[in-house]
């Protein structure tokens, strides 16, 4: 019930109340447990107990429009958790899959406005962009390279497009990426989000220590 996974429907306090934009309920995207994070390397800025839970606005997670709407929660106690129940049927259920963590190493994306300000030479980007993907596929198991687009927290944005994220209230010098889901399998069916892409949850280094989920921001890049 608590557990760290994407997708299905979510398990909520009594009394919570689902998250809506405009008159629909959003959707219900991940719940990530702290306990199953705390052992990693720069997860102490994370509460160390509890679930964080994440939705998104149909129409931003599907890439339909640039208002990106998205709620992020945290759970302390989850002992008298009860099935959440939307206001109104929810388009869209992604499908269930149960999360593993592992530590990963980090850099700047090669698509990134912080690398394009040092690499100013082809050659010496193209050597970077072999770098990075051997780096982001370092020690995972073979056969399984293709889950380095899976997702990750708190590390260097994974970007899809030639471009920075785009964030509206959060200040550019200040963001930090909370969570970032591409896209994903559970070995039966696939989670997308638009038309193939990913999804950012992103915050600023002082609402994180502040423990301040409100200021979180949805946004994406899609194909």
């Amino acid at each position: 019930m608590a557990g760290s996974r994407l997708g299905g429907m979510p398990y909520a306090p009594p009394g919570w109340t689902w998250p809506v934009e405009e008159g629909e309920p959003m959707l219900f995207i991940t719940q990530i447990n702290c306990a199953d994070v705390r052992h990693l390397p720069g997860a102490d800025v994370l509460p160390s107990d509890g679930v964080l839970a994440f939705f998104g606005d149909h129409d931003a997670v599907q890439g339909c429009t640039f208002a990106m709407g998205g709620a992020v929660f945290h759970w302390p106690e989850t002992s008298e958790w009860t099935p959440a129940v939307p206001p109104l049927e929810i388009l869209t259920v992604f499908p269930r899959a149960e999360l593993l963590f592992r530590p990963t190493l980090e850099m700047p994306d090669p698509k990134s406005e912080a690398l394009a300000s040092v690499l100013k030479d082809n050659g010496q980007r193209e050597v970077y962009r072999e770098f990075h993907a051997a780096l982001q596929s370092y020690g995972m198991p073979d056969g399984y390279e293709y889950t380095v687009d899976f997702g990750s927290m708190l590390g260097w944005p994974r970007l899809v497009q030639h471009a920075e994220l785009e964030l509206f209230d959060v200040d550019p010098e200040d963001a930090r990426v909370l969570l970032q889901i591409g896209s994903y399998t559970n070995g039966r069916e696939f989670g997308d989000w638009g038309p193939g892409g990913s999804i950012y949850f992103v915050t600023s280094n002082s609402a994180l220590a502040e423990r301040d989920w409100e200021s979180c921001e949805l946004t994406g890049q899609f194909t």
